[in-house]
Protein backbone atom coordinates (compact mmCIF):
# COMPACT_ATOMS: atom_id res chain seq x y z
CA UNK A 1 0.00 0.00 0.00
CA UNK A 2 1.48 3.43 -1.19
CA UNK A 3 1.62 6.52 1.13
CA UNK A 4 -1.17 8.20 -0.48
CA UNK A 5 -3.84 5.56 -0.30
CA UNK A 6 -3.17 5.38 3.68
CA UNK A 7 -5.15 8.41 4.11
CA UNK A 8 -7.89 7.60 1.66
CA UNK A 9 -8.88 4.33 3.69
CA UNK A 10 -9.07 5.86 6.69
CA UNK A 11 -10.86 8.48 5.40
CA UNK A 12 -13.12 5.89 4.10
CA UNK A 13 -13.12 3.86 7.33
CA UNK A 14 -14.40 6.20 9.67
CA UNK A 15 -17.93 7.12 7.59
CA UNK A 16 -18.30 3.26 7.43
CA UNK A 17 -17.60 2.56 11.32
CA UNK A 18 -20.01 5.87 11.44
CA UNK A 19 -22.75 4.42 9.41
CA UNK A 20 -22.09 0.82 11.26
CA UNK A 21 -22.98 2.61 14.66
CA UNK A 22 -26.00 4.08 13.48
CA UNK A 23 -27.23 1.19 12.41
CA UNK A 24 -26.78 -0.63 15.74
CA UNK A 25 -28.55 2.69 17.46
CA UNK A 26 -31.68 1.83 15.05
CA UNK A 27 -31.73 -1.51 15.53
CA UNK A 28 -31.74 -1.04 19.59
CA UNK A 29 -34.68 1.47 19.55
CA UNK A 30 -36.51 -0.94 17.17
CA UNK A 31 -36.56 -3.59 19.76
CA UNK A 32 -37.11 -1.61 22.73
CA UNK A 33 -40.24 0.53 21.33
CA UNK A 34 -43.60 -0.64 22.80
CA UNK A 35 -45.46 -2.97 20.27
CA UNK A 36 -48.98 -3.10 21.79
CA UNK A 37 -51.12 -6.06 20.46
CA UNK A 38 -54.21 -7.04 22.14
CA UNK A 39 -53.68 -6.83 25.82
CA UNK A 40 -54.75 -3.06 27.01
CA UNK A 41 -53.67 -3.06 30.22
CA UNK A 42 -55.45 -0.41 33.12
CA UNK A 43 -58.98 0.86 32.29
CA UNK A 44 -59.26 3.93 34.29
CA UNK A 45 -62.49 5.98 35.34
CA UNK A 46 -62.68 9.29 34.47
CA UNK A 47 -61.08 11.80 37.16
CA UNK A 48 -63.55 12.57 39.99
CA UNK A 49 -63.92 15.49 41.52
CA UNK A 50 -60.75 14.88 43.80
CA UNK A 51 -58.53 14.82 40.91
CA UNK A 52 -58.05 10.69 41.77
CA UNK A 53 -59.26 8.15 39.36
CA UNK A 54 -60.77 4.64 40.05
CA UNK A 55 -60.27 1.51 38.60
CA UNK A 56 -62.62 -0.11 36.55
CA UNK A 57 -60.51 -3.25 34.91
CA UNK A 58 -58.07 -4.13 32.20
CA UNK A 59 -57.07 -6.97 29.62
CA UNK A 60 -53.29 -8.65 29.27
CA UNK A 61 -51.83 -11.35 27.21
CA UNK A 62 -50.92 -13.83 28.66
CA UNK A 63 -48.99 -16.96 29.04
CA UNK A 64 -49.86 -19.55 31.98
CA UNK A 65 -47.54 -21.70 33.37
CA UNK A 66 -47.15 -24.60 35.43
CA UNK A 67 -46.50 -24.35 39.35
CA UNK A 68 -43.24 -26.39 38.94
CA UNK A 69 -39.78 -25.24 38.73
CA UNK A 70 -40.22 -25.16 34.95
CA UNK A 71 -43.26 -22.46 35.54
CA UNK A 72 -41.12 -20.77 37.91
CA UNK A 73 -39.08 -19.50 35.66
CA UNK A 74 -41.26 -18.50 32.60
CA UNK A 75 -40.39 -21.19 30.15
CA UNK A 76 -43.13 -21.42 27.52
CA UNK A 77 -42.81 -24.75 26.58
CA UNK A 78 -46.20 -26.33 27.32
CA UNK A 79 -47.85 -23.25 28.70
CA UNK A 80 -51.14 -22.19 28.15
CA UNK A 81 -51.72 -18.60 26.25
CA UNK A 82 -54.39 -16.43 26.22
CA UNK A 83 -55.81 -13.45 27.98
CA UNK A 84 -56.39 -12.27 31.54
CA UNK A 85 -59.80 -9.98 32.13
CA UNK A 86 -60.36 -8.12 35.23
CA UNK A 87 -63.76 -6.80 35.31
CA UNK A 88 -65.64 -5.66 38.78
CA UNK A 89 -62.98 -7.51 41.14
CA UNK A 90 -62.97 -10.79 38.62
CA UNK A 91 -60.31 -11.78 37.36
CA UNK A 92 -61.34 -14.07 33.92
CA UNK A 93 -58.52 -16.31 31.89
CA UNK A 94 -60.07 -16.69 28.68
CA UNK A 95 -57.53 -19.55 26.55
CA UNK A 96 -56.25 -18.07 23.01
CA UNK A 97 -59.73 -17.18 20.51
CA UNK A 98 -62.32 -18.67 23.19
CA UNK A 99 -65.04 -16.35 23.81
CA UNK A 100 -65.90 -18.18 26.94
CA UNK A 101 -63.44 -18.40 30.12
CA UNK A 102 -61.84 -21.22 31.01
CA UNK A 103 -62.07 -19.82 35.10
CA UNK A 104 -63.29 -17.15 36.65
CA UNK A 105 -62.04 -16.42 40.55
CA UNK A 106 -63.15 -13.00 42.36
CA UNK A 107 -60.14 -11.48 43.66
CA UNK A 108 -60.79 -11.31 47.42
CA UNK A 109 -59.87 -15.16 46.98
CA UNK A 110 -56.68 -14.39 45.66
CA UNK A 111 -52.76 -14.36 46.44
CA UNK A 112 -51.14 -12.73 44.05
CA UNK A 113 -46.70 -11.95 44.01
CA UNK A 114 -44.16 -11.61 42.18
CA UNK A 115 -40.38 -11.74 42.36
CA UNK A 116 -37.68 -9.06 41.12
CA UNK A 117 -37.85 -10.73 37.31
CA UNK A 118 -39.91 -13.43 36.61
CA UNK A 119 -43.57 -14.19 36.04
CA UNK A 120 -46.34 -13.57 38.49
CA UNK A 121 -47.72 -16.03 40.72
CA UNK A 122 -51.50 -16.25 41.49
CA UNK A 123 -52.50 -18.35 44.62
CA UNK A 124 -56.66 -19.22 44.23
CA UNK A 125 -58.67 -21.22 46.70
CA UNK A 126 -56.97 -24.92 45.34
CA UNK A 127 -53.85 -24.25 43.10
CA UNK A 128 -50.89 -21.95 42.61
CA UNK A 129 -49.91 -21.44 38.55
CA UNK A 130 -47.53 -18.83 37.67
CA UNK A 131 -48.04 -16.31 34.54
CA UNK A 132 -46.75 -14.15 32.24
CA UNK A 133 -48.41 -10.81 31.48
CA UNK A 134 -47.92 -8.38 28.82
CA UNK A 135 -49.56 -5.84 26.87
CA UNK A 136 -48.02 -7.01 23.76
CA UNK A 137 -47.72 -10.65 22.15
CA UNK A 138 -45.78 -13.07 24.13
CA UNK A 139 -43.24 -14.94 22.60
CA UNK A 140 -43.55 -18.68 22.92
CA UNK A 141 -40.62 -20.21 20.86
CA UNK A 142 -38.12 -17.44 21.50
CA UNK A 143 -36.79 -14.78 23.91
CA UNK A 144 -36.66 -10.41 24.02
CA UNK A 145 -34.65 -9.35 26.44
CA UNK A 146 -36.13 -6.06 25.86
CA UNK A 147 -39.74 -7.11 25.60
CA UNK A 148 -38.71 -9.85 28.66
CA UNK A 149 -37.45 -6.47 30.68
CA UNK A 150 -41.18 -4.53 29.51
CA UNK A 151 -42.99 -7.28 30.94
CA UNK A 152 -41.69 -6.46 34.37
CA UNK A 153 -43.29 -3.50 34.11
CA UNK A 154 -46.53 -5.12 33.10
CA UNK A 155 -46.51 -7.63 35.76
CA UNK A 156 -45.85 -4.59 38.05
CA UNK A 157 -49.51 -2.95 36.65
CA UNK A 158 -50.90 -6.39 36.91
CA UNK A 159 -50.08 -7.23 40.68
CA UNK A 160 -51.50 -3.55 41.43
CA UNK A 161 -54.42 -3.90 40.34
CA UNK A 162 -55.60 -7.58 41.80
CA UNK A 163 -54.70 -6.05 44.70
CA UNK A 164 -56.72 -2.69 43.92
CA UNK A 165 -59.61 -5.07 44.15
CA UNK A 166 -58.45 -7.44 47.32
CA UNK A 167 -56.11 -9.97 46.16
CA UNK A 168 -53.64 -10.56 48.86
CA UNK A 169 -49.84 -10.58 48.59
CA UNK A 170 -48.42 -14.30 47.98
Amino acid sequence: MDEAAVPVFFSLLFPAGLLLFGLFVAVLLFAMRRRPHSGTGMRLTEPRSDGSRGLIGGTWNAMLHGNDLAGALGVTLGAEAGRLELSEGILSFFPADAEVAAWAVPCAQLGVGRGVIGPVRLVGPTWTIHCTVSHERINRFSRNTMKTLREQGYAKEFVAALQAYGAHPA
